[in-house]
């Protein structure tokens, strides 16, 4: 079995993922290989199968330099928006969906964005021009939220990260000069506004004190393995009591306990391509799971306070009990930015 990106598996489901893994590698003769650049302490008798990963991490260190920031005094947006307005290329990253918005339309129109307020058709599109514009040397300036540090493959030659927990700064560091073309630099900079509530802000806090220490040495494992240990320590690793329903043999309160994505919101389709035949499609033969798999890629979580004005505003219809849709006609969907509207949502005059 094949885990990619396993410093994504959720803290506070950490130990019954780690009793599966166990149980299957101990039991049933299987072999568990888990993959990522930040490997956490998931298992006790894991083994490296990378014969010197010191050697691997120093290959960042000769393509990427690291500047982490000097003092706890956040940096304004404006300040931030003017430095990106310098570079030919560049991208930032930061914590949350709105943060991107608010940069983006500061660094100016021909800002590139991408945030989970967009569907997947349309981040894919972006994607795409982010790459053809590095591909041939064009201006391109990139705000974006985290989605960027996990299986997308992107080379800014200047990235700015907002302070994160050691392995989210890593993985922006991986999307900084990795074809090793000269010398890229990855900022780290203090965001005027904390991430989400959760792991995320325990992940920041763990990394800040690394970085006081003197120990948030992002071009050695060593790095990882003690922030995984505080990380760990510090951070309650079976919130919904996953394995005492196991060891009670209440199967099904596992099953609905042991959310590995937690639901956020209600999707929404987003109004984007050819949206609208596929829900006429939902709507006119029910749902299948060729329909929802043609929807999925315009699917956007929004949150029930969200989803709650437009419906009293009239820009969302439920279809098939199963999502909404925005009415045609209702501005709600940026081409640009994606999901968002300021006031009551309106209908084109």
């Amino acid at each position: 079995m094949v885990f990619d990106e396993v410093q994504t598996f959720p803290a506070n489901l950490l130990m019954p993922v780690r009793r599966v893994l166990e149980e299957l590698t101990e039991h049933y003769g299987s072999t568990s290989l888990l993959c990522t650049a930040t490997q956490p302490a998931m298992l006790d008798h894991a083994r490296e199968v990378v014969p010197s990963p010191e050697r691997e991490f120093a290959v960042v260190e000769g393509r990427c330099e690291i500047v982490m920031p000097e003092t706890d005094e956040p940096v304004t947006w404006e300040a931030l928006a003017r430095e990106l307005r310098g570079q030919a290329q560049g991208m930032v990253i930061v914590h949350r969906r709105d943060d991107a918005q608010v940069l983006a339309e500061l660094v100016g129109d021909d800002c590139l964005h991408l945030s989970a307020r967009m569907c997947a058709a349309h981040r894919s599109e972006v994607l795409k021009e982010v790459r053809r514009r590095l591909s041939t040397g064009a201006p391109c300036l990139l705000v974006a939220t985290q989605l960027v540090e996990a299986g997308v493959d992107i080379d800014f030659p200047r990235v700015y990260r907002a302070m994160a927990g050691a392995d989210s700064l890593a993985q922006a560091a991986g999307r900084c000069n990795r074809e090793g073309r000269g010398q890229g630099t990855l900022k780290v900079f203090v965001a005027p506004s904390r991430p989400p509530r959760g792991i995320l802000q325990t992940a920041e806090r763990v990394a800040n004190i690394m970085r006081k220490e003197g120990g948030l040495v992002l071009t050695s494992p060593s790095t990882f393995r003690e922030y995984f240990s505080r990380l760990y320590s510090v951070t309650e690793t079976d919130t919904r009591n996953v394995l005492a329903l196991e060891r009670a043999q209440q199967f099904e309160d596992v099953a609905g306990a042991f959310e590995m994505i937690p639901e956020t919101g209600e999707p929404v389709v987003a109004p984007y391509g050819d949206w609208q035949q596929c829900v006429e499609d939902v709507r006119r033969s029910g749902i299948s799971r060729d329909r929802m798999r043609r929807l999925q890629r315009f699917l956007v979580n929004l949150y029930h306070k969200e989803i709650a004005q437009l419906e009293k505003a009239g820009a969302v219809e439920q279809i098939a009990d199963a999502f909404w849709a925005v009415v045609p006609g209702y501005r709600v969907y940026d081409d640009r930015l994606g999901f968002g509207w300021k006031g009551s949502p309106l209908a084109e005059p």
